[in-house]
Formats: structure tokens, sequence, C-alpha cells
């Protein structure tokens, strides 16, 4: 889809050396929370996906084939916020939620290529703690996180677009 993270959307490492592409929230329960978030920022069309294993085919957390499942919503006008909701299994959405309640989560840096985010981070001795990819069209795109809590306070996400990406599978219309 276009306007939610496309090759020209990338920068070089270092990811720091700009302004993050995305900011997310992690939270109990979606629905409600993007209604909240959609009548204070003034936002009325929210896109939905359910990043489970028929859309993210490949998912590891803590080093581990994983089989966790979220729901998220964006703003229709594109990716910069971002809602999430844990579904099933562990992950890094639940223990959030667990150890600290709702809140922002991480932020996020489209990056031409997540292997090179993942050599940049484990040479400063940072840990990827989750990830998932296959969810596009063509089977590419991919996304991993890196525990950066001690550092800013919450994860960073490293973003691979993929080329072509599904459409959403539902929409949050909020009345303004």
């Amino acid at each position: 889809m276009s306007g939610f993270g496309t090759a020209s959307s990338t920068a070089r490492l270092p990811l720091l050396d700009r302004a993050p592409d995305q900011v997310a929230y992690v939270v109990p329960e979606l629905r409600p929370a993007v209604e909240r978030m959609a009548r204070v920022l003034g936002v009325g069309e929210w896109l939905v996906w359910d990043y489970d294993g028929a859309y993210v085919p490949r998912r590891r957390y803590l080093g581990e084939d994983a089989e966790y499942r979220s729901i998220v919503a964006m703003p229709a006008y594109g990716p910069a916020l971002e809602i999430i909701q844990p579904l099933t299994g562990p992950s890094i959405y639940t223990t959030f939620l667990e150890e600290r309640g709702a809140g922002l989560h991480h932020i996020g840096y489209y990056v031409p290529s997540v292997a090179d985010a993942r050599a940049h981070f484990a040479a400063l001795g940072v840990a990827e703690v989750l990830s998932g990819g296959g969810h596009g069209v063509d089977g590419d795109g991919e996304y991993a996180f890196f525990d950066l809590r001690d550092v800013v306070g919450s994860y960073v996400e490293a973003i691979e677009a993929p080329a072509r990406r599904h459409p959403p599978h539902d929409r949050i219309r909020v009345a303004l």
C-alpha cells in the first residue's frame, strides 16, 4: 500500500541520525484505544491488520520460533502512528502490558535492510527480542525489535517494508 513504508522511506544506518518514522503504543483493547486517540488527535479513519501466522508466517521471539498474534491499527494517512493489541502467545507486547501497562512501546525506522540493522545493533551489544517477516504480497517484508529500554525507555523497531502490502483486514471509522 502506498504511504505505508516504501523503499524511498528508508535511510542508511545509523538509525538515530534522523527522526523516527513511527511511534507505537501497546494497549489491552484496540478499539476503545483507537476511538479515544481518534477523538483526541482528530484522526477519523484507521486501518487494521491481523498479525497472525497466516499474515506473518515467519515470527520469532527471544531467538525461538514463535506463535504470537496481535492486531495493529494505523491512521489511514500512513504508519507514523501505530496502536497494537496483543492477542495470543508470549511477545514483547504481552510482557510490556504485564510489566508497565498500556503506553509508548517503541519507535520505528524504515530501513533498506533489517539484516544491516541486526548487524548494527549486534555490534553495539543490543539484543534483538522479536521479529517477523513474509507479510508482503510477494512474501517479502520484515521487521525486528531491539531492546533499548535501558537507553531510551522503549524498544526500537527496524522495518523493511514489503514491495506490495496486503490490504487491511478491517477499518475503524470514528465520528469526530
